[in-house]
């Protein structure tokens, strides 16, 4: 890991420290616990002129060295889900979208996953 890829990952350790929650992303029957911080908040798409359309996208960051499952690195792909739990007490999962992701940074050390919810439970 070059210098700079170092000032990357030493940044978004402290940006997951202020602003992470764990979630746990899923690909097929394999699941990781990690660190992700949302990349933007979730926003609501309504179009009340002719029915209610509501949508909720969410992206979220993660570091990609974080995205192994029983030792196999995985790659987001459309239909992997992300669970979160929320203030209210409540379970969210998020399907990725497609395209599921795009880098977070320049260097690969980073990943923004691209997610819509699906899903709402109480815990």
């Amino acid at each position: 890991m070059n210098a700079v890829s170092q000032a990357v990952a030493a940044a978004w350790a402290a940006q997951a420290a202020v602003c992470g929650v764990t979630v746990t992303y899923s690909q097929g029957t394999n699941a990781v616990s990690l660190t992700a911080v949302p990349g933007r908040p979730a926003y609501v798409t309504d179009d009340s002129t002719i029915a209610r359309l509501q949508a909720v996208e969410q992206d979220w960051i993660i570091q990609r060295a974080d995205l192994v499952a029983s030792g196999i690195a995985l790659t987001p792909a459309e239909g992997d889900t992300i669970a979160a739990a929320g203030d209210d007490g409540q379970k969210r999962t998020y399907t990725l979208m497609d395209p599921p992701y795009r880098p977070g940074d320049a260097f690969g050390v980073l990943l923004r996953i691209h997610s819509k919810l699906t899903q709402v439970e109480t815990e």
